[in-house]
């Protein structure tokens, strides 16, 4: 399989993950710092920006042992092969390709979702991995 090929969630290599040891393989970290990570609440910096339009923003940037992390599971969540019904940010998609999808429908609607990565609870994150991918409950 080429390095940036793109496969079905179920062959991901989070389909049916059960094993720590698995997981940590996966992560390219050793047990030591997968236990720091998981024993530590401080594996975010927070802090507050100011928006152009004078709002204060809320952040927690992952400090770079997490920050390693998160790159590493989003890049292999990116290679899995998103369905017809998601159009942006799939290259060769846009919102253009989404209008025409939508082009014979009578009615439709347009939803912004305020504050997306805040409002995401980590509750629905778990529910992915426990019940999409099929996950352990504890490597969920």
């Amino acid at each position: 399989m080429k390095k940036n090929s793109r496969y079905p969630f179920h062959q991901s290599p989070f389909f049916r993950l059960s094993s720590h040891k698995k997981l940590i393989s996966l992560l390219h970290i050793d047990q030591t710092s997968f236990d720091k990570l998981i024993a530590s609440n401080e594996n975010y910096e927070a802090f507050k920006i100011e928006t152009p339009n004078g709002k204060v923003r809320s952040i927690l940037h992952p400090k770079p042992r997490m920050k390693k992390v998160h790159t590493l599971i989003s890049r292999l969540l990116a290679r899995i092969e998103p369905g017809s019904f998601l159009q942006c940010p799939v290259k060769g998609r846009s919102y253009i390709t989404n209008a025409a999808m939508h082009a014979n429908y009578t009615e439709t609607e347009s939803l912004d979702i305020v504050n997306y990565f805040p409002n995401t609870k980590s509750t629905s994150v778990y529910g992915f991995f426990k019940n999409k991918m099929e996950c352990s409950p504890d490597i969920a």
